[in-house]
């Protein structure tokens, strides 16, 4: 079955919600050199990678510009997966990769020929659709056939994102048939704030199609 994230998590009502309808991950936004919304202080994203019940894995999303500085905030935030965006070379994923002893997820575009370099590092690729610096959450639909090849090519496993919605993540997991999906604004309503019967519906719509590994 394929695994859900819900992510961009701010407040630990939606957590709850998350959680009660079954996400398998959940996503915690910290330390952005942009302006987004779903950023919270490392302090409320350990809050809340606390109150999160064994079974449901918690990831700490940030975009990497400094390696020490992101492994610290990392340990600080205690969650399960660390999950890095941006403009970074192979040399810079082996050094965080080397400081961390938990999994490492890495959003790289499906053409770049880094996956190839990367595949005995890291534990998982996301495809999404990258906006400025690298950063996700964009809410543009990404190339479901191209993301399928590059299934096709590595090992690693496939996390999908970008303009996943209710609506539209069934269709995406019967083409990628990825790992896992992953959804930010997909599930958003006024205001930033999640919309809880649009993550009800986007898990019921997601679990019960019959991808991932």
């Amino acid at each position: 079955m394929t695994k859900v994230k819900i992510c961009g998590i701010t407040n630990h009502e939606d957590l709850i919600a998350s959680i009660e309808f079954g996400a398998d991950y959940v996503g915690f936004i910290v330390d952005l050199p942009i302006v987004s919304h779903r950023e919270i202080v490392p302090e409320l994203a350990n809050e809340l990678v606390s109150e999160t019940p064994t079974g449901v894995a918690t990831t700490m999303v940030t975009i990497l510009e400094e390696v020490e500085r992101t492994v610290d905030l990392f340990e600080q935030v205690g969650a399960d997966v660390l999950q890095i965006h941006g403009d970074f070379t192979i040399e810079l994923i082996e050094e965080i990769s080397d400081m961390i002893d938990k999994k490492l997820v890495v959003s790289i575009d499906p053409k770049n020929e880094i996956v190839d370099q990367v595949a005995d590092i890291i534990d998982a690729i996301v495809c999404d659709s990258q906006g400025e610096r690298g950063a996700g959450g964009t809410g543009k639909t990404n190339d479901w056939d191209r993301v399928r090849e590059l299934k096709k090519e590595t090992k690693l496993p496939i996390i999908l994102a970008g303009g996943l919605t209710p609506e539209n993540v069934s269709k995406a997991i019967d083409i990628v048939d990825p790992f896992a999906v992953d959804v930010s604004s997909g599930v958003e309503g006024p205001g930033g704030l999640k919309n809880h019967e649009a993550i009800r519906e986007f898990i019921r719509s997601a679990h019960k199609i019959g991808g991932g590994m």
